[in-house]
């Protein structure tokens, strides 16, 4: 094969790499994806989200997620401790989100139905994790549902598990972020 003729071949291979990586760069972009305003994933905890049994404040972080699936009809947010010792302690759940939200503010208001967690209280409650039991990771998920789920109501508990039930089969795509945090 002369040079001539291998020109348009490597032309052809070099717009063809480019595309695949542009296409690989735009799929990255447009992952569904959650964050903790000004917040890195798996950092520890700031004080402001600490219970204020340990000195905190017992505020919720601010929530902002984007590119959710477009087939979205609502999402619910958890937060669960996912330390052994805490049993997926509820720390956070929230049902029903309209579709159109993108952010929930820094200590509420929220839109959607307010649980309540494993302290028995609704909304949010920061980590308070027992003195010596170790690292705790705090699993913030926000799920992307098909459906907007029927017979919940406000200041119901349900645990991690009930509500994989209540979702299996709903879920669209999921985000997750955690914090860290350790009572020593």
């Amino acid at each position: 094969m002369g040079k001539t003729a291998l020109k348009p071949f490597l032309i052809i291979i070099f717009i063809t790499l480019t595309g695949l990586v542009s296409q690989a760069y735009q799929s990255s972009n447009n992952e569904f994806t959650l964050h903790l305003t000004g917040l890195k994933n798996n950092q520890e905890a700031p004080l402001y989200c600490i219970s204020t049994s340990l000195g905190g404040k017992n505020i919720s972080p601010e929530v902002t997620w984007k590119n959710p699936p477009k087939d979205t009809k609502s999402f619910v947010l958890t937060c669960i401790d996912k330390n052994p010792v805490a049993n997926n302690w509820v720390h956070w759940m929230l049902l029903n989100i309209p579709s159109s939200e993108r952010k929930i503010p820094e200590n509420g208001p929220v839109k959607g139905i307010i649980c309540n967690n494993s302290f028995g209280y609704p909304g949010y409650g920061g980590p308070q994790p027992p003195k010596g039991t170790g690292d705790h990771k705090y699993v913030f998920t926000l799920y992307a549902l098909d459906k907007i789920l029927k017979d919940v109501t406000a200041n119901s508990f349900y645990s991690e598990a009930v509500l994989l039930n209540m979702i299996k089969g709903n879920i669209i795509d999921k985000s997750t972020f955690v914090l860290n945090y350790k009572n020593s």
